[in-house]
């Protein structure tokens, strides 16, 4: 989730040699486009919505979530403000990956 490769910029190893690695990669960029505005939705940063997602998945899951700054703290616990993803969000990441 970090964005070190993206349709642009491919791992070096790979260099797109293949034109169906490159293709793969462009389908998986794009799923994580159409994720990525569904979790930041509302304002979320990207870490946030992936809490969302989380607590909307099931009521008995508590996220541990890392982190190695304040500011991560800060942002994590932030997320509880958000509260989960809304049942329509989570149907359209539910959607998305069923393809």
């Amino acid at each position: 989730m970090t964005r070190s490769y993206s349709s642009q910029v491919a791992p070096p190893t790979l260099c797109c040699r293949c034109p169906c690695l490159h293709q793969a990669l462009q389908q998986i960029n794009d799923l994580f486009e159409a994720i990525r505005e569904i979790l930041t939705s509302g304002g979320r940063t990207l870490a946030q919505g992936a809490l969302a997602w989380i607590w909307a998945r099931s009521a008995q899951t508590i996220p541990i979530p890392g982190f190695k700054t304040v500011k991560q703290v800060e942002e994590n616990c932030k997320a509880m403000e958000f509260g989960p993803l809304s049942k329509k969000r989570l149907e359209e990441i539910d959607a998305l990956l069923a393809r």
